[in-house]
Order: structure tokens, then C-alpha cells, then sequence
């Protein structure tokens, strides 16, 4: 063999094997699901009574009833002659965390049904908790 065919032998071989080999992506990894922790009837009450001094106006309902196919959800525990169709809505978890926001869309005699925002933080559950200012 001739000095000069090694190192192209060498260099074909280094290169042209990987490529064809091709490279595998590594999967990923599957999703952890959030472990979603609800607060207490008396943790919603120290929090409504937090939120009243900061903000006087202020309502907290809690998440009753999800139809997530639907991006709905029905809100009671809360004052529904302070509440009007199209009045925007914070969503909010035990820890107050945001989760996303929704439009009211239908004041029932003891609940709201609210129209829940696409890009939400997570899907909602009944105990979540919903503010409004």
C-alpha cells in the first residue's frame, strides 16, 4: 500500500462510517405531571380576606365543575351579583401561582361559567381557585 492511499483510507473510513451509521436523537424524557396541591376551606378564606384589604373589589371563587374539551369552567363560592359576562378572570393554585386567565361568559344564579385562555399554565381542576379584581 502507498503512503498516500492510508490517511484518504483513514479519513474516508472516520467520516463516511458515522454518516451512515446516522445519528439516533436520544428520546425525551416523558413529562412529569404537576402535582397540583388545593387549598383548605380555611386557607380560601385567609386568602379572600388577604385579598379584600389589598384589593376591596376583590372575589375568589373556587373551580366547581371542568369541561376541559371545551376550555369551560363553572366558578362558585363567590358573589354572583359582583360578577358580569365578559369580565376577565385570574386563575390562581393553592401557592397563588398564576395559572392563566378567562372571560365570563354566564352568570347563573350561584355560579359563573368562565371561558378558560388557551395558553393557560396547565389544565385547570375543581379546587383551583379564580380571582377577580
Amino acid at each position: 500500500m502507498s503512503r498516500q492511499f492510508l490517511p484518504r483510507h483513514l479519513l474516508i473510513v472516520t467520516f463516511a462510517v458515522p454518516m451512515m451509521m446516522g445519528c439516533r436523537p436520544k428520546p425525551l424524557p416523558a413529562p412529569v405531571p404537576e402535582r397540583v396541591e388545593l387549598a383548605s376551606p380555611k386557607e380560601i378564606d385567609a386568602l379572600r380576606e388577604v385579598y379584600h384589604k389589598n384589593y376591596p373589589e376583590s372575589e375568589i371563587g373556587v373551580i366547581i365543575a371542568t369541561k376541559p374539551e371545551a376550555r369551560l369552567v363553572a366558578v362558585g363560592g363567590i358573589d354572583v351579583n359582583k360578577m358580569a359576562e365578559g369580565q376577565i378572570v385570574t386563575f390562581i393554585d393553592s401557592n397563588q401561582k398564576t395559572l392563566g386567565t378567562g372571560r365570563i361568559i354566564r352568570v347563573l344564579p350561584d355560579s359563573v361559567h368562565v371561558s378558560v385562555d388557551p395558553n393557560t399554565r396547565r389544565e385547570l381542576v375543581v379546587g383551583d381557585l379564580m380571582v377577580r379584581f
